[in-house]
């Protein structure tokens, strides 16, 4: 309990504090708005949920941050498995130019992801799951919560409750048509182990792919990572940044963090 106080002091100062204690006693969901110096507009944090981890990760670790040269500026990011839009929020601030696709399947999730990104133009938020055909999955919930959803065609997932009806899926290819993308510069993936089946065919698309920032499920899907490296070969640079498998073919690499963090307001 006070680790978790202590989290929501970073996230969202005193008024986050006071935020959790509401929710708690009254045992109803809340949340909280965070605005920080280096994000343009407030961003949306619920309570009870996984969401101060999330930001936590994002805003506070700065887990996405790379070291891109400004001739080299990302102008089409994927961000798969957005969650709330935490990550597609960064890399827009980060790089204002540039068309971010925010792929989410959960619907409480996307419909606070659409909120987060409102005042965001060049964020594309997109109700689905990444997955190697354009069709439907089942959403299951196997406990991790709001950030852990997973989907039925998944493996290991099989015995999972289901939690809603059927929600689309997109692939990497698909998107490419779609939208008229030329080049993916970045690709951000924490999509709990359909990574497994994502990576399993990459031969359509992989060498439109600039860098890529994933978070493999090896956990919960044995051998994802195995498909992982065999669906991403000729990458020049690779290295683990948090909880990240990073792979670039030379226009990011890894970056040296600023020496402190800023703080909510």
């Amino acid at each position: 309990m006070l680790d978790g106080m202590r989290l929501y002091y970073r996230v969202g100062g005193f008024a986050a504090v006071a935020c959790a204690i509401g929710a708690k006693l009254t045992r109803s969901p809340s949340a909280f708005d965070v605005k920080r110096p280096d994000i343009s507009a407030t961003i949306s944090v619920r309570l009870p949920s996984t969401d101060p981890w999330a930001f936590k990760q994002v805003f506070i670790d700065q887990e996405y941050l790379l070291d891109v040269e400004a001739s080299q500026a990302p102008q089409v990011i994927i961000d798969a498995g957005a969650n709330v839009g935490y990550a597609s929020i960064y890399f827009a601030n980060r790089y204002p130019d540039a068309r971010i696709f925010a792929i989410e399947p959960e619907s409480n999730n996307f419909e606070t992801l659409k909120r987060n990104v409102v005042s965001y133009p060049q964020i594309t938020p997109i109700l689905a799951a990444l997955w190697d055909e354009v069709g439907e999955v089942q959403l299951v919930d196997p406990g991790h919560g709001d950030w852990g959803f997973r989907v039925n065609g998944t493996p290991g997932s099989s015995a999972m409750p289901r939690i809603g009806g059927a929600v689309p899926t997109v692939t990497i290819a698909h998107l490419i048509d779609a939208y008229d993308l030329r080049h993916i510069d970045i690709l951000k993936a924490d999509i709990e182990g359909a990574e497994k089946t994502v990576f399993a065919d990459t031969s359509g698309w992989i060498d439109c792919v600039e860098t890529i920032m994933i978070e493999l499920h090896e956990r919960t899907t044995p051998g994802c990572t195995d498909t992982f490296h065999r669906g991403t070969q000729g990458f020049a640079n690779s290295w683990k940044q948090g909880e990240n498998v990073c792979l670039s073919r030379g226009a990011a690499r890894r970056a040296s963090k600023p020496s402190g963090t800023t703080a909510a307001s």
